[in-house]
């Protein structure tokens, strides 16, 4: 398996924690970064930003612009987690949005740009507003909602249980 961000860091003679610090990550977020792109569960936007960050570029054997976002395997993931949460949101609404809550400040301490915080303020108001709301966006499939899922709050909402039956998937 290819893996562009490892071998442009290698080629270039870059240590782990000489990209993160050019990223301005730990040397553990690159190291994830490239498992992921392994794995092929990278995200496009972390890709290029990782090239970027080494003066590579990334062009896509096929465009992303022309592959409908339901089609990749993370976006449907996610939303199949998402689902999940969903579900133990309604069950036990208090006890879901508590850890969400607890985690906005972590999220806000590690995105950069407008559009990530902006996402993140989002999150922040749905949190403090009706449950109905909230479940719409966990569960909206256009391209805001995509966004919105990669910024969310969820993390440690589901049990590794949990996680890993949406993850096998229907049986």
């Amino acid at each position: 398996m290819t893996t562009f961000i490892r071998d442009v860091r290698k080629q270039q003679g870059l240590s782990l924690r000489e990209l993160g610090e050019r990223l301005g990550v730990t040397p553990g977020a690159v190291s994830q970064y490239e498992s992921s792109e392994a794995a092929e569960t990278i995200r496009i936007a972390t890709l290029v930003r990782a090239l970027t960050a080494m003066g590579a570029s990334y062009r896509p054997a096929v465009s992303i612009a022309t592959s409908k976002p339901e089609d990749r395997r993370e976006v449907r993931l996610n939303l199949a987690l998402h689902r999940a949460v969903a579900k133990k949101l309604l069950e036990d609404p208090d006890a879901v949005t508590s850890i969400a809550i607890r985690n906005v400040p972590k999220i806000r301490a590690n995105v950069f740009g407008r559009r990530p915080e902006s996402l993140v303020d989002e999150w922040e108001s749905l949190l403090h507003g009706p449950t109905g709301p909230l479940i719409a966006a966990l569960l909206d499939e256009s391209e805001h909602g995509i966004d919105l899922r990669q910024n969310s709050p969820f993390a440690g909402a589901l049990t590794t249980e949990e996680r890993l039956s949406v993850i096998a998937g229907p049986r």
